[in-house]
């Protein structure tokens, strides 16, 4: 018999009530513990399911074309649960400018974000202040827009990279 069992059974021996009220306190202190685990972790699964059930959430995963983009969207778009899918991209650039009749502006780099135009019918992820969203065109954060002093319906010319040709788009919205 080992040490430990041979004093359990002295104590129950000489004082029966006190050690079955140890073993009662220590039984209800465990149940305790445990109920408050199971229910910690069931409130966090609801608490968590019912927040992200009720806001559209943006993922993006790398790709290396847009034949890819899109062929991950759709495979998005079957799982349960997914009320839309879209092939997006990013990509960054080195440099904005903008010209204007307050002179010429400039800013650093940065990071483009090409999506579809229906895009905002199903994703609410920015909002619009002025103009649309339109094939070819470019929506400024107001952060960029306010550098660089630029309008819609003003060009910005965007520097993808060092030493490579700017491309130039015009200005067709300003979101918030």
């Amino acid at each position: 018999m080992s040490a430990a069992i041979r004093l359990a059974a002295a104590g129950l021996v000489r004082s029966p009530g006190r050690t079955l009220g140890r073993i009662v306190v220590l039984a209800a202190a465990v149940a305790l513990l445990g109920s408050m685990i199971l229910f910690i972790g069931h409130s966090l699964r609801t608490m968590t399911g019912s927040a992200v059930r009720s806001v559209p959430l943006g993922w993006q995963g790398p790709v290396a074309s847009y034949a890819e983009a899109r062929r991950v969207a759709a495979g998005v778009a079957r799982q349960p649960g997914i009320l839309q899918a879209s092939a997006t991209a990013t990509a960054p650039f080195d440099g904005a400018r903008h010209s204007g009749p307050s002179g010429s502006t400039s800013a650093g780099h940065g990071s483009v974000l090409a999506v579809q135009p229906h895009y905002l019918g199903h994703i609410k992820t920015f909002r619009l202040l002025q103009g649309s969203l339109r094939p070819g065109g470019v929506v400024l954060d107001q952060q960029l827009a306010a550098t660089l002093q630029a309008r819609i319906g003003d060009t910005v010319t965007l520097t993808p990279r060092p030493g490579a040709p700017p491309a130039r788009s015009r200005l067709r919205a300003s979101p918030s």
